[in-house]
This record gives C-alpha cells, sequence and structure tokens, in this order.
C-alpha cells in the first residue's frame, strides 16, 4: 500500500512538470544478462515497459532520456555487483581499512552506506584517495 501511495505521488509530481531525480533499473542474473546481449535498445524498451506498468503508459512522454549499459561487457568488472547481507556491515568497514599502509581498497562493495550504487563507488574513491594522500604526508 505504502508502495502505491509513493508512486501516485511520483506520477502527481510528473503531472505537474516537476522534475523526477534520475533513477536506474538494474536487472541482474541470467534475464539481465540475455536482455544485455541484445542491445541497448532492447534494454531501454524494457526498462520504459517496467516505467509505464509502475505509472502509467503517460508517463513515457515525460522521459527526456535514457542510457543503457550493461556491465556484463566491461572487462573489470564482468556484471559483479555488490549486495549487502544483512550484518554485513562490519565487514565493510573491515575492508576499508588500509593493508600495512600500503593498500587501500575503494568502491561501492566497501561503502557503508550506499554499497551497489554509482554514488558509493565515487565516494568511497574519494574517501580511499583522501586517505591515501594523508598517509603520504
Amino acid at each position: 500500500m505504502r508502495k502505491q501511495a509513493a508512486n501516485e505521488a511520483r506520477l502527481q509530481g510528473l503531472r505537474r512538470g516537476r522534475p523526477v531525480t534520475p533513477s536506474s533499473l538494474i536487472l541482474a542474473g541470467k534475464n539481465g544478462a540475455e536482455l544485455a546481449d541484445k542491445g541497448a535498445s532492447a534494454m531501454t524498451d524494457c526498462a520504459l515497459d517496467w516505467v509505464s506498468d509502475m505509472f502509467g503508459s503517460s508517463v513515457k512522454k515525460s522521459i527526456v532520456r535514457t542510457q543503457a549499459f550493461s556491465w556484463n561487457k566491461q572487462p573489470w568488472t564482468l556484471g559483479a555487483l555488490s549486495s549487502g547481507n544483512p550484518g554485513a556491515l562490519e565487514a565493510r568497514k573491515a575492508l576499508a581499512e588500509p593493508v600495512n599502509g600500503v593498500l587501500w581498497f575503494a568502491g561501492e562493495a566497501v561503502n557503508q552506506t550506499y554499497w551497489a550504487t554509482v554514488g558509493g563507488a565515487w565516494q568511497d574513491g574519494e574517501r580511499a584517495a583522501d586517505a591515501v594522500i594523508a598517509h603520504l604526508k
């Protein structure tokens, strides 16, 4: 019920011409890999269909820009994504600690608040870079 009310509030904002925060739709696993193999157009169509199912078909007119990206095709990630199990915060804190003052881990998997997000990766990269700089001074 809460989800439906939140979706209706967002839709009301769209009807009033208010901007909506950019969002991501992540489809993982076998289905995500199969969709990514079909290309950017298929991924975009899937996302637009999902948005239409959630908010009604009229919402498509409000979407000004889309971008599809397949992490499966990137040689450094091969589709990797972190997910935080209950109680995993201590493990993230431990992973964020430098190893013997010569190795720092950074990224969305280490971020304690925004794990599994690009924002978390960026934020944690800055944290690790600041720590390295402070160590070198």
